[in-house]
């Protein structure tokens, strides 16, 4: 059966018609993260490209609610929704689902020094301007939408951030930079694991002394 979702995507990917084998999210079909990657598939059947797809990000409500049958949960339709790196993004998203307490206790996550750095802010700027200068808007949006909703308080900023870097990732050497990569990952790095298989092994964050924690 043809899923009903929009298949308006940039012209660099083929999405005619054609066979669909069954996808799988690779998660316990009663995992939060297996709810959370139906929910957003959902929210883009409901909203396709509009700009309210991109403004409105999921509520408590709708966050963890399947609401889309197990047939129309294909490769083609991952793909749509989350880009060519889906399946990178539902591993991020599984690891999140149940063990969202290394990001929650990470030195970064609860420093205010990490995320009120300039860094932060021109390592996030960055992401979106390559994202969206190469037509990956909307995989950006749906892939910060699921990796947020699965974090916790501060972790959710975490994990949205590894969200940007993944999708940008072969993007670096724009004005997308390793170290802007480096900048947003970094939390997951240092404390969950690697994000990519090609990623170089990081420092240890050193927490500013006196800073505030979040």
């Amino acid at each position: 059966m043809q899923s009903s979702i929009s298949t308006t995507r940039p012209p660099s990917v083929d999405l005619s018609p054609h066979a669909r084998a069954a996808g799988s999210t690779g998660c316990s079909s009663n995992s939060k993260a297996h709810s959370a990657i139906a929910s957003e598939v959902h929210r883009r059947m409901q909203h396709g490209l509009s700009e309210r797809y991109f403004a409105a990000t999921p509520n408590a409500a709708d966050r963890f609610r399947p609401t889309v049958p197990d047939h129309e949960l294909t490769d083609h339709v991952f793909e749509v929704v989350f880009g060519l790196r889906w399946r990178q993004v539902f591993d991020l998203a599984r690891t999140l689902d149940v063990e969202s307490d290394l990001l929650e206790t990470a030195p970064e996550t609860v420093s205010a020094a990490w995320w009120c750095a300039p860094g932060w802010r021109k390592a996030t700027h960055a992401a979106h301007t390559a994202a969206c200068g190469d037509n990956r808007r909307h995989e950006l949006t749906a892939t910060m939408n699921l990796l947020g909703v699965l974090g916790c308080g501060a972790a959710r900023v975490a994990a949205r951030d590894v969200g940007r870097g993944l999708v940008v990732r072969d993007l670096i050497g724009s004005d997308f930079t390793q170290e802007h990569y480096d900048y947003l990952t970094g939390p997951w790095r240092r404390n969950v694991g690697p994000v990519h298989p090609g990623d170089r092994p990081l420092d240890q964050y050193q927490t500013a002394p006196n800073s505030q924690r979040l």
